[in-house]
């Protein structure tokens, strides 16, 4: 919880892009992340950036539990919490893949729960506020024929967690994607 390697932020800031059904599930998700770093004992250290009073997605957090979760909540937005240098935003529109996970950087998932997939939020978000390090999950290279790079915030964290725990990607991907992710025949 307190000295956890390396930080995994949920980026909360994206609630005005939401209707009140995708911030619930974004909720959702977030305790299925927590619940699978618990699950997994994994070293990771969880942090939800941008809950401030006026995001609904507090309310729906709080709703789910996550005052009794051992995590780290801010008000502030994930580049005003940590150094440029050390972050990674991930993004299924980065240009370059994730190849390894380092102990010394914050890893920022977008808390985006969005039915339309607009692309490039995550990504332009990051760029604009000075992040120059935004990499994809390497699903081109290592992952199932045709898996879909858009994926749920808790697939990402149970990716993230499988890896660290020093498994291969290929075999994350065979045991974390959720088949709805996979298009037949494609």
């Amino acid at each position: 919880y307190e000295h956890g390697k390396p930080k995994l932020v949920i980026n909360c800031s994206f609630s005005e892009l939401m209707s009140d059904r995708e911030i619930r599930s974004l909720a959702y998700q977030v305790k299925n992340s927590y619940s699978t770093l618990r699950r997994l004992q994994s070293k990771m250290q969880l942090h939800l950036t941008s809950l401030h009073a006026e995001n609904p997605a507090t309310n729906a957090l709080e709703a789910a539990g996550m005052r009794g979760w051992m995590l780290h909540a801010h008000e502030q937005s994930f580049w005003e919490l940590f150094r440029p240098d050390q972050l990674v935003v991930l993004s299924p529109d980065g240009e370059e893949d994730l190849e390894e996970l380092e102990d010394d950087k914050v890893y920022v998932i977008g808390g985006l729960v969005d039915r339309a997939v607009s692309k490039f939020r995550s990504f332009e978000q990051a760029s604009e506020n000075g992040v120059g390090s935004v990499r994809r999950l390497p699903l081109r290279k290592y992952g199932p024929k045709g898996a879909h790079p858009v994926m749920n915030v808790d697939a990402v964290v149970h990716v993230l967690a499988e890896r660290l725990r020093g498994r291969d990607w290929p075999g994350v991907f065979a045991d974390c994607l959720p088949k709805r992710l996979l298009r037949q025949g494609r």
